[in-house]
């Protein structure tokens, strides 16, 4: 098994440990660092970056998206990992129309 496999395999395992709060608009859903374990938090938001593909918006700005294979994908708003508080997921079909470009 590779090394990537291995780090999806633990990720959808953890996600699936945590406690999601729904966004007030509904379209998505988010952990914040201060209510996670800090060892939990810092494996999830490396792996995300780690296997995440950059995805540019019609605005210009560049988020990494991480899709590991459960039907979401998975995104900080920033790549700096002491300045990240929240990871946001959502299913993928939920954010094909919101001003994210596609490549």
């Amino acid at each position: 098994m590779s090394m990537e496999e291995k780090r999806r395999l633990w990720f959808l395992y953890a996600v699936r440990q945590l406690s999601w709060r729904l966004s007030k608009k509904g379209d998505h859903e988010y952990i914040v660092r201060t209510t996670v374990d800090e060892k939990t938090y810092r494996t999830l938001f490396r792996i995300l970056l780690m296997d995440a593909k950059p995805k540019r918006w019609f605005d210009g700005r560049v988020y990494w998206y991480y899709e590991p294979g459960d039907g979401r994908k998975y995104w900080a708003m920033t790549r700096r990992e002491e300045e990240s508080c929240i990871i946001n997921r959502c299913k993928i079909w939920e954010k094909q129309n919101d001003g994210m470009g596609v490549g």
